[in-house]
């Protein structure tokens, strides 16, 4: 019962600041129209102002109905007995929960500055061309399914600030049971928010997204070449990167995503494969870029093959 009135108290807290959140964008909102009608030789600037406001009053409200809705859930949830111990063991001497000690996370400023928050909601927008243009033209999204998978990840990314935010006014921990429930509501909204937006092209969208980490290799020949003077174009690239992703078997998943195990590429076979898609020099750098990965999956294993061992020998407590 104390565990379940805990996890109440930490998401009513969450949702207070929310509130506040909604509360104080929508106060700006207020007086950036107010400001408007009083001050008439300057239109536009105002109403650009007001604009962000009512955009950011909007991202608060968004947010607030998504925490509201899932803190049923996490109020009905008892802990397991793993999790009542590690409540026991935050608590300090006098019975009292103990706050982390966390630094101050730079978008947590952000987001309690409208005016700082307003330009870097303007940059993350701009910059998604950057990111995400190769798979724009890949997927073959028209310039109206751009704006909205735009305006989507501006919203979400903008909800992630505001949460992590939240967390950081209330002292959450980061592995608690109460932040990782947050989180993953946050996580499974994204799937939703990218599907709605996507339509037909969700399945597209969700293949490009899980391959991302073999097309890095052939995305990668693009730069070397800037160096080797030996220049690849876009089709070069998307091919390469079709050939890798077919020599690469797949993980378990669920929604979303399909992601590509990065270990199993076959690179054997890839490389015959490529032979009429890419020069022989362009081939054995692909081949370096492969290697080191793998080299440094056999590092991994090593370590955590010797950690254990380490770990079996060290006499317990």
């Amino acid at each position: 019962m104390k565990m379940k009135a805990k996890t109440l108290i930490v998401v009513s807290a969450v949702l207070a600041v929310m509130v506040a959140f909604a509360v104080r964008a929508t106060r700006q909102a207020r007086d950036a129209r107010e400001a408007l009608t009083a001050l008439a030789p300057q239109p536009d600037r105002l109403r650009k102002k007001a604009d962000q406001m009512n955009a950011r009053l909007q991202t608060a409200r968004e947010a607030l109905r998504i925490l509201e809705s899932t803190s049923a859930g996490a109020a009905a949830e008892s802990p397991t007995g793993s999790q009542a111990k590690g409540a026991v063991a935050g608590k300090s001497a006098s019975g009292s929960a103990a706050a982390p000690a966390q630094r101050p996370n730079p978008l947590t400023l952000v987001a309690n500055d409208p005016a700082k928050m307003a330009e870097y909601s303007r940059n993350f927008r701009a910059g998604l061309d950057l990111r995400w243009g190769g798979m724009f033209k890949a997927i073959g999204m028209s310039p109206v399914q751009i704006e909205k998978f735009k305006d989507v990840e501006l919203w979400l990314q903008e909800s992630r600030v505001d949460l992590q935010a939240a967390i950081a006014a209330q002292g959450l921990d980061s592995n608690s049971v109460e932040a990782q429930k947050l989180w993953t509501d946050y996580n499974n909204l994204r799937t939703t928010k990218k599907v709605e937006a996507l339509g037909d092209l969700a399945d597209r969208y969700f293949e490009y997204f899980g391959t991302q980490s073999v097309r890095n290799y052939s995305q990668e020949l693009a730069w070397t070449g800037i160096f080797t003077g030996e220049s690849i174009s876009s089709a070069q690239v998307e091919r390469t990167a079709d050939v890798l992703i077919a020599n690469t078997k797949r993980m378990l998943t669920g929604p979303g995503a399909k992601w590509v195990d990065l270990p199993t590429l076959d690179w054997t076979a890839a490389s015959q494969q490529l032979k009429g898609v890419l020069s022989p020099a362009q081939i054995e750098t692909l081949g370096r870029f492969v290697e080191k990965d793998k080299a440094q999956a056999r590092v991994n294993q090593q370590t955590r093959r010797l950690t254990a061992q380490f770990n079996a020998r060290v006499p317990r407590p």
